[in-house]
């Protein structure tokens, strides 16, 4: 029920769902239509009205309620939306280990996602910058733990596209924070007590910060990373980084 009627009013006329406090059950994710608005509330609202500053704790969570192979996602966005004050939370209930499995997808352009908490894969990946197509995206004060993987920019995509992770807190991910197959931007995060259960096929222990073999290049800046099982910054056979 709760995922039908955060759809219904996503493909309404008014292409917006604003939910209040609490834990909404979903089977599978939700697939978030271009062009739309999906807000929740925060610890800040009180009086239930949604007018949360920017950068206050989300009230509001979606979380899978069975393990499901429907969806690869919580919540994938597409393109010219809003997101806000949410916790997606995949509560180790996605199915499978793909290249694809992700708590939060970001698939489209023009994109915006704010003041989420993103957790609970231990088989995918937080935030994943999905389509080497996406562009001019932002994840902005996101706090992604308990993952796999903590961010990811997905192979293909360049510095022609501009999709930026910033001010977030990545943290508890079993391997590597947050790693560029291609271009992205990472910064002003905070990164720690990560990379202490990389599993198959390389065993080990995971970086702040990731790439191998990649020319996309990214931009890394203004970013604190401490206490990881591996290395601040581990870049192997990559070019066109800009790193301050």
């Amino acid at each position: 029920a709760n995922h039908a009627a955060i759809m219904a009013c996503l493909r309404s006329e008014e292409r917006s769902a604003v939910l209040g406090p609490g834990i909404f059950l979903l089977p599978s994710g939700i697939d978030l239509p271009g062009n739309t608005s999906l807000r929740g509330s925060s610890l800040s609202d009180g009086d239930g009205a949604n007018t949360s500053d920017a950068g206050a704790m989300p009230n509001t969570t979606l979380r899978l309620v069975a393990p499901t192979a429907m969806t690869d996602f919580v919540l994938r966005v597409s393109s010219d939306s809003e997101v806000s004050y949410l916790i997606l939370d995949a509560a180790d209930n996605i199915v499978g280990a793909g290249c694809c499995t992700s708590v939060l997808s970001i698939s489209g352009n023009n994109s915006k996602v704010s003041d989420v908490e993103v957790m609970n894969t231990r088989v995918g990946v937080g935030v994943h910058f999905l389509q080497p197509t996406s562009r001019d995206n932002i994840v902005l004060r996101a706090h992604v733990h308990d993952c796999y993987y903590g961010v990811v920019f997905a192979h293909g995509l360049s510095s022609k596209q501009q999709n930026r992770f910033e001010g977030g807190l990545v943290e508890d991910v079993a391997c590597d924070a947050i790693s560029f197959a291609g271009f992205g931007e990472a910064v002003n995060n905070t990164v720690r007590l990560s990379g202490f259960a990389c599993g198959p096929p390389n065993y080990g222990c995971g970086a702040g910060f990731f790439c191998r073999g990649s020319s996309a290049g990214g931009l890394i800046a203004q970013n604190e990373v401490y206490d990881m099982c591996g290395m601040a910054l581990d870049v192997d056979s990559c070019s066109m980084f800009n790193v301050s």
